[in-house]
C-alpha cells in the first residue's frame, strides 16, 4: 500500500470553537468532512523531539454503516512541526502488527468532527484523557511552505477572537501525546 509523507503544520487550542467557527464561516464555504471515533496506539515516542510511532483504528460515522479505517503512522520533527508519513492498514495487517508489537506505551482515545475551511482542517476534538481541543492544521508538502501555511492559520484564528489575542495566546503545537504525558507528569524517550 502507498505511504503518503506531508507536513503537518498544526496549531492546538484547549476547548471547542465550534460555535465561533460556525457563526463566522458558515456561509462562507465551511465543510463538514467527518465524524470519527479515534484510537491511536503509540509504541514509540520521544517527549522532546516528537518522534513518533503509532497504528490508529478510525471508525468514520457514515451513513447507513459505520466505515471502519486503519493507519500505521510515523511522525519526524521538520523546522519545529512534525512531517508525517502514513499508509492505509487493511484489517488483518492491522491486527498483525498490533499482536506483534505488543502492549503500547500509551493510548490517545476519543471523537473527532472534522471541518475544512479553505486549506484548513478543523478538528473538533473530545479525548477521554485530555477534554475538549481544536486542532487548526494546514498540511503542506515543501518546508519552504510552512510560514505561509503558519500565517494562514494564525489569520484564520484572528477572524475567530473575541477577546484580544484569547486564543493566540493559548496555541500550542505540542502534540496529544506530549500533552497527555505532561498532564501525568511523564516523558517518554522509547
Amino acid at each position: 500500500m502507498d505511504r503518503a509523507s506531508v507536513i503537518e503544520v498544526e496549531y492546538r487550542f484547549p476547548g471547542h470553537l465550534r460555535d465561533r467557527i460556525d457563526a463566522l464561516y458558515q456561509d462562507r464555504g465551511l465543510a463538514f468532512t467527518g465524524h470519527y471515533s479515534i484510537i491511536d496506539h503509540y509504541f514509540a515516542f520521544d517527549s522532546a523531539s516528537g518522534n513518533q510511532y503509532r497504528l490508529r483504528k478510525a471508525v468514520e460515522h457514515t451513513v447507513p454503516l459505520p466505515t471502519l479505517q486503519y493507519y500505521e503512522m510515523r511522525k519526524e520533527p521538520l523546522d519545529g512541526f512534525l512531517q508525517e508519513t502514513s499508509r492505509p492498514l487493511d484489517f488483518d495487517t492491522y491486527h498483525e502488527l498490533i499482536t506483534k508489537k505488543g502492549d503500547p506505551l500509551f493510548s490517545v482515545k476519543g471523537e473527532r468532527m472534522q471541518f475544512s475551511y479553505q486549506r484548513i482542517n478543523i478538528c473538533l476534538d473530545s479525548l477521554d484523557a485530555l477534554g475538549e481541543w481544536t486542532e487548526l492544521e494546514v498540511l503542506v508538502d515543501l518546508e519552504r511552505d510552512i510560514r505561509d501555511a503558519e500565517t494562514e492559520i494564525f489569520n484564520f484564528v484572528r477572524t475567530i477572537e473575541t477577546y484580544d489575542g484569547e486564543i493566540l495566546q493559548h496555541l500550542t503545537k505540542e502534540t496529544y501525546p506530549s500533552l497527555l504525558l505532561n498532564h501525568h507528569e511523564a516523558h517518554h524517550t522509547c
